[in-house]
């Protein structure tokens, strides 16, 4: 793994992990690390994926504009299932949250 990568991933994790420490201060339900550890593994993967598609040379790829738009919207999508999807600890052992806020 190179520098960069290794740079990126570790301001990442920090980045999460200080701004969550801050939002639990204020809210109800508190975020734990394995919250923290899927919102930044899925905001990594949805920037990568959206710099490489921005990065294609135009003149290579005549279908750059479209390939940076269906990266979005695969993006958005996946981030709108997996949140949605994902049930709270709470909800499993049968008692009703107040949700994330």
């Amino acid at each position: 793994m190179s520098v960069l990568k290794l740079l990126t991933l570790l301001c990442v994790l920090l980045v999460v992990v200080v701004l969550n420490r801050f939002a639990n201060l204020i809210r109800v339900a508190k975020l734990d690390g394995i919250s923290q550890f899927v919102m930044a593994y899925g905001g990594l993967r949805g920037a990568i994926a959206f710099s490489l598609a921005v990065v294609l040379d135009k003149h290579h790829f005549q279908s750059r504009q479209l390939l940076i738009t269906t990266t979005i919207v695969v993006v958005y999508f996946t981030n709108i299932v997996l949140v949605s999807s994902r049930s709270r600890p709470d909800d499993c052992k049968g008692k009703k949250g107040d949700g994330f806020v």
